[in-house]
């Protein structure tokens, strides 16, 4: 055993890099680049249009969803966060939790499949169709 751990530490000292040979020094040189920097002119900004608004992201609409005092606005918003989630953002538990919410807020109306329903609403609205109608006949 101590024979291996010799020729293991006999190895180790065979094949370390030589000590003289230093790594290249970098030189750091910093290049100053000008920005332009644009200046808003004064006056004439109430004869300039106002710029459209940036689309709201997928986490603000559902922040204005849960703020929504109105069930119907809720679940409107719920139901474009959930889009959002899903084909800005490739992001399928959040786009699902807004969608479930939205089948929770939207009332049994909005379970019929839609045309423009997503994948992943199409399902959700099965599951919760095929979980309303197993309900009914397993209580009945």
């Amino acid at each position: 055993m101590a024979a291996v751990f010799a020729a293991g530490v006999g190895v180790g000292v065979w094949r370390a890099p030589d000590p003289a040979v230093r790594a290249p020094e970098v030189v750091v040189e910093v290049v100053a680049v000008p920005v332009p920097i644009p200046v808003p002119v004064a006056g004439g900004s109430a004869d300039r249009p106002r710029p459209p608004d940036a689309p709201a992201t997928a986490g603000r609409l559902e922040l204005a969803a849960e703020q929504a005092d109105d069930a119907a606005t809720a679940a409107t918003l719920y139901h474009q966060a959930g889009d959002r989630y899903l084909t800005h953002e490739q992001d399928y538990t959040n786009a699902a939790r807004c969608y479930r919410l939205f089948l929770a807020r939207g009332g049994p109306s909005v379970l019929s499949p839609e045309p423009t329903d997503s994948w992943l609403l199409t399902s959700l609205k099965n599951a919760a169709f095929k979980e309303k109608t197993d309900a009914k006949t397993t209580n009945g």
